[in-house]
Protein backbone atom coordinates (compact mmCIF):
# COMPACT_ATOMS: atom_id res chain seq x y z
CA UNK A 1 0.00 0.00 0.00
CA UNK A 2 2.90 2.48 1.05
CA UNK A 3 4.51 1.78 -2.70
CA UNK A 4 0.97 2.54 -4.32
CA UNK A 5 0.77 5.41 -2.59
CA UNK A 6 4.30 7.03 -3.09
CA UNK A 7 3.85 5.67 -6.92
CA UNK A 8 0.50 8.34 -7.20
CA UNK A 9 2.30 10.82 -5.69
CA UNK A 10 5.34 10.60 -8.18
CA UNK A 11 2.43 10.24 -10.76
CA UNK A 12 0.85 13.45 -9.74
CA UNK A 13 3.67 15.31 -9.07
CA UNK A 14 4.58 14.23 -12.95
CA UNK A 15 1.39 14.93 -14.37
CA UNK A 16 0.94 18.68 -13.27
CA UNK A 17 4.20 19.58 -13.95
CA UNK A 18 3.96 18.29 -17.50
CA UNK A 19 0.35 20.20 -17.73
CA UNK A 20 1.89 23.45 -16.33
CA UNK A 21 5.09 23.37 -18.57
CA UNK A 22 5.30 24.95 -21.42
CA UNK A 23 7.91 26.43 -23.82
CA UNK A 24 8.95 29.33 -25.80
CA UNK A 25 11.64 30.60 -28.47
CA UNK A 26 13.70 33.35 -27.31
CA UNK A 27 15.72 35.91 -29.54
CA UNK A 28 17.67 38.25 -27.68
CA UNK A 29 20.47 41.42 -27.63
CA UNK A 30 22.51 42.82 -25.11
CA UNK A 31 24.48 45.84 -25.37
CA UNK A 32 27.68 45.48 -22.56
CA UNK A 33 30.00 48.49 -20.85
CA UNK A 34 33.05 46.18 -20.27
CA UNK A 35 35.50 46.91 -17.65
CA UNK A 36 38.83 45.22 -17.32
CA UNK A 37 39.56 43.29 -14.00
CA UNK A 38 42.51 41.83 -12.13
CA UNK A 39 45.77 42.04 -14.76
CA UNK A 40 43.60 43.08 -17.15
CA UNK A 41 43.47 46.63 -15.96
CA UNK A 42 46.77 47.45 -16.94
CA UNK A 43 46.57 47.47 -20.83
CA UNK A 44 43.06 47.72 -21.52
CA UNK A 45 40.79 50.07 -21.02
CA UNK A 46 36.96 50.36 -20.50
CA UNK A 47 35.54 49.12 -23.55
CA UNK A 48 31.65 48.02 -25.02
CA UNK A 49 30.35 45.01 -26.29
CA UNK A 50 27.03 43.54 -28.05
CA UNK A 51 26.09 40.35 -28.11
CA UNK A 52 23.56 37.96 -29.82
CA UNK A 53 21.44 34.87 -28.25
CA UNK A 54 18.99 32.62 -29.04
CA UNK A 55 17.36 29.76 -26.55
CA UNK A 56 14.49 28.09 -26.10
CA UNK A 57 13.11 29.07 -22.60
CA UNK A 58 10.60 25.68 -20.72
CA UNK A 59 9.00 26.82 -18.45
CA UNK A 60 7.83 25.36 -15.42
CA UNK A 61 6.35 27.31 -13.09
CA UNK A 62 7.31 28.89 -11.09
CA UNK A 63 11.02 29.07 -12.93
CA UNK A 64 12.01 29.32 -16.12
CA UNK A 65 14.94 27.24 -17.73
CA UNK A 66 16.57 28.82 -20.78
CA UNK A 67 19.59 26.55 -22.65
CA UNK A 68 21.09 29.19 -25.69
CA UNK A 69 23.63 29.73 -27.81
CA UNK A 70 25.24 33.06 -28.92
CA UNK A 71 28.19 35.11 -29.99
CA UNK A 72 29.11 38.95 -29.52
CA UNK A 73 31.77 41.39 -30.09
CA UNK A 74 34.12 43.36 -27.39
CA UNK A 75 36.20 46.38 -28.05
CA UNK A 76 38.57 47.61 -25.98
CA UNK A 77 41.15 50.20 -26.20
CA UNK A 78 44.49 49.58 -25.00
CA UNK A 79 47.89 51.33 -25.18
CA UNK A 80 51.08 50.17 -26.88
CA UNK A 81 54.31 51.12 -26.04
CA UNK A 82 56.39 50.98 -28.99
CA UNK A 83 59.97 50.44 -27.89
CA UNK A 84 63.23 51.58 -29.64
CA UNK A 85 67.02 51.23 -28.88
CA UNK A 86 68.98 54.59 -27.97
CA UNK A 87 72.47 55.12 -29.38
CA UNK A 88 73.83 52.85 -26.36
CA UNK A 89 71.56 49.73 -27.02
CA UNK A 90 69.54 50.54 -24.24
CA UNK A 91 65.55 49.98 -25.02
CA UNK A 92 63.37 52.68 -24.51
CA UNK A 93 59.36 53.53 -25.10
CA UNK A 94 60.10 55.77 -27.95
CA UNK A 95 56.34 56.33 -28.51
CA UNK A 96 52.64 54.98 -27.08
CA UNK A 97 49.79 54.59 -29.73
CA UNK A 98 46.31 53.86 -28.41
CA UNK A 99 44.88 51.05 -30.54
CA UNK A 100 41.70 48.39 -30.18
CA UNK A 101 41.56 44.76 -29.30
CA UNK A 102 38.58 43.24 -30.72
CA UNK A 103 37.25 39.86 -29.44
CA UNK A 104 34.95 37.51 -31.12
CA UNK A 105 33.40 34.78 -29.07
CA UNK A 106 30.85 32.28 -29.34
CA UNK A 107 28.86 30.75 -26.92
CA UNK A 108 26.59 28.07 -25.34
CA UNK A 109 25.32 28.30 -21.82
CA UNK A 110 21.73 28.90 -20.15
CA UNK A 111 19.85 30.92 -17.69
CA UNK A 112 17.93 30.21 -14.56
CA UNK A 113 15.39 32.99 -13.69
CA UNK A 114 12.23 33.02 -11.82
CA UNK A 115 8.70 33.15 -14.31
CA UNK A 116 7.42 36.25 -12.99
CA UNK A 117 6.43 40.52 -14.21
CA UNK A 118 9.53 40.72 -12.43
CA UNK A 119 12.27 38.31 -13.05
CA UNK A 120 15.24 37.42 -11.16
CA UNK A 121 17.75 35.53 -13.09
CA UNK A 122 21.24 33.77 -13.30
CA UNK A 123 23.04 32.95 -16.56
CA UNK A 124 26.02 30.95 -17.15
CA UNK A 125 28.16 30.62 -20.76
CA UNK A 126 31.18 28.36 -22.06
CA UNK A 127 32.36 29.27 -25.31
CA UNK A 128 35.87 30.10 -27.56
CA UNK A 129 36.64 33.65 -28.37
CA UNK A 130 39.08 35.10 -30.74
CA UNK A 131 41.01 38.15 -29.33
CA UNK A 132 42.86 39.82 -31.85
CA UNK A 133 45.11 43.04 -30.62
CA UNK A 134 48.07 45.32 -32.40
CA UNK A 135 50.78 42.51 -31.72
CA UNK A 136 49.25 39.06 -31.74
CA UNK A 137 46.38 37.64 -31.26
CA UNK A 138 44.94 34.29 -29.11
CA UNK A 139 42.37 31.77 -29.84
CA UNK A 140 41.16 30.44 -26.32
CA UNK A 141 38.11 28.92 -24.01
CA UNK A 142 35.89 31.97 -22.91
CA UNK A 143 33.81 31.50 -19.25
CA UNK A 144 31.37 33.76 -17.97
CA UNK A 145 28.48 34.42 -15.89
CA UNK A 146 25.92 36.66 -13.76
CA UNK A 147 22.96 37.55 -12.41
CA UNK A 148 20.04 39.83 -14.42
CA UNK A 149 16.69 41.54 -13.46
CA UNK A 150 14.19 41.24 -16.36
CA UNK A 151 10.81 43.24 -16.94
CA UNK A 152 7.95 40.96 -18.71
CA UNK A 153 5.40 43.40 -18.23
CA UNK A 154 4.52 43.50 -22.50
CA UNK A 155 3.66 40.57 -24.17
CA UNK A 156 6.20 38.68 -26.41
CA UNK A 157 8.96 40.96 -25.73
CA UNK A 158 11.15 41.32 -22.22
CA UNK A 159 13.91 43.78 -21.37
CA UNK A 160 15.78 44.10 -18.20
CA UNK A 161 19.38 44.66 -16.71
CA UNK A 162 22.89 42.46 -15.89
CA UNK A 163 26.06 42.70 -14.48
CA UNK A 164 28.61 39.40 -15.01
CA UNK A 165 32.07 38.20 -14.93
CA UNK A 166 33.67 37.29 -18.29
CA UNK A 167 36.68 36.10 -18.69
CA UNK A 168 39.35 34.22 -21.71
CA UNK A 169 40.49 31.06 -20.61
CA UNK A 170 44.63 31.55 -21.66
CA UNK A 171 48.08 32.53 -19.91
CA UNK A 172 49.29 36.08 -19.43
CA UNK A 173 51.59 36.72 -22.53
CA UNK A 174 53.98 39.73 -23.10
CA UNK A 175 52.49 40.47 -26.82
CA UNK A 176 48.91 39.49 -26.44
CA UNK A 177 47.80 40.26 -22.53
CA UNK A 178 45.16 37.96 -20.89
CA UNK A 179 41.45 39.62 -20.55
CA UNK A 180 38.77 39.46 -17.94
CA UNK A 181 36.20 41.69 -17.55
CA UNK A 182 33.36 42.60 -15.52
CA UNK A 183 30.33 43.37 -18.13
CA UNK A 184 27.46 45.99 -17.02
CA UNK A 185 24.75 45.97 -19.28
CA UNK A 186 21.25 45.80 -20.73
CA UNK A 187 19.17 43.47 -22.93
CA UNK A 188 16.28 43.44 -24.67
CA UNK A 189 14.54 39.78 -25.60
CA UNK A 190 11.60 38.92 -28.05
CA UNK A 191 9.95 35.67 -26.11
CA UNK A 192 7.22 33.44 -28.57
Amino acid sequence: MRHVAIAAAVTATLVFATSSARADIVIGAEGDLAIPVGSSADPYSVGWGIMGRLGYAVRLRPIEITPEVGGGYYAFPIEVQNISLDTSGVPHVASVTRETAGLVRAFAGGRVALDKKISPAAYVRVGMGYLSVPRGDAFAPTLGGGLALDIRALPLVNFGIHVGYEKMLREDEPRVPSLQWLALGAQAAIQF
